[in-house]
């Protein structure tokens, strides 16, 4: 069983690896190559697969490339834990247990991307303040309605608002990161003493 569970991890990791470094290089400009070719052969038709049955977009960012490196993290999981570490005792309760792992990654999927594009938008204030850059603006789109809570909760009256709110954005969003960590956690825990199959 070990052995099957080694196998099926490293399948896993070096498929995640592979998705990993396409993603990569679709952000570059590459001159053709054997590697390139096979590359795409072998993570193009997955990467398609998940770009139609999930649509997921935030203005130009296509967000779909995200569920299959979520559901290899989830599998990658079930397999260390079932085939490696033997550590399912009560399936009912595993089963509730990823769940919420799966909701914990969710989570942190989110909020990291979040805080990167809310650092990006930032430093885009900060350093490049009038460039135009359709990913900047698409970033814009995305942060604008939330800042405008902002606004209106907290009126800062300075030349520097706007890097205010996204400082503010930024630490609004790794504090509700911990606390939505916590909670799941804390439930989880609580459920431990319930179930009991």
């Amino acid at each position: 069983m070990r052995f099957i569970g080694t196998l099926l991890l490293t399948a896993s990791n070096a498929l995640l690896l592979l998705l990993t470094v396409r993603v990569i290089f679709s952000w570059l400009t590459l001159p053709p190559s054997q590697f390139t070719y096979w590359l795409n052969r072998i993570t193009d038709p997955i990467l398609n697969f998940f770009k139609k049955r999930f649509p997921i977009r935030v203005g130009i960012l296509d967000l779909s490339i995200l569920v299959p490196f979520f559901i290899l993290s989830i599998l990658n999981k079930i397999v260390i834990d079932v085939f490696i570490n033997f550590a399912v005792n009560r399936v009912v309760f595993y089963m509730i247990e990823v769940l919420f792992f799966a909701a914990d990654s969710l989570l942190i999927t989110i909020v990291t991307i979040m805080v990167i594009i809310a650092i990006i938008q930032l430093l885009t204030k900060m350093f490049l303040p009038y460039s135009y850059n359709p990913i900047v603006n698409s970033i814009k789109s995305i942060l604008d309605p939330i800042l405008l809570h902002f606004r209106r909760i907290i009126p800062i009256k300075s030349i520097h608002n706007e890097k205010i709110y996204l400082v503010l954005l930024i630490a609004v969003l790794i504090i509700a990161g911990f606390i939505g960590r916590y909670l799941l956690a804390l439930v989880l825990n609580l459920l431990n003493g319930v179930v009991k199959f």
